[in-house]
């Protein structure tokens, strides 16, 4: 598999119980034109502040839609390393993971 498909399964296989804990930060992004209404966000870990993945707010929806990446750089559907799409309700209480 290439780097980037490793990566992917990795975020995709649940963590063990014996492992223990994984401390993630989530950072958000307002920069650029529209920014603060469709941001970008980062999930890295707590300790060594290692880049996991990428997600932005998709334009263009009535309800929350995000683009979930491992591509930092590109973040579109096209890229390899996307993962899916996160998508809620009306009402932003339930959310669905699509790939």
């Amino acid at each position: 598999l290439e780097p980037i498909q490793d990566q992917i399964e990795v975020l995709k296989t649940p963590i063990p119980k014996y492992a223990g804990q994984v401390r993630c930060i989530i950072k958000r992004y307002n920069s650029g034109w529209g920014g603060s209404i469709y941001p970008k966000y980062e999930l890295v870990l707590a300790d060594t502040m290692r880049l996991l993945m990428t997600g932005k707010r998709r334009s263009g929806n009535w309800t929350g839609n995000y683009l979930i990446t491992v591509d930092h750089e590109n973040l579109t559907t096209k890229s390899k390393g996307y993962i899916g799409k996160l998508r809620s309700n009306f009402w932003g209480s339930i959310y669905n993971l699509y790939d």
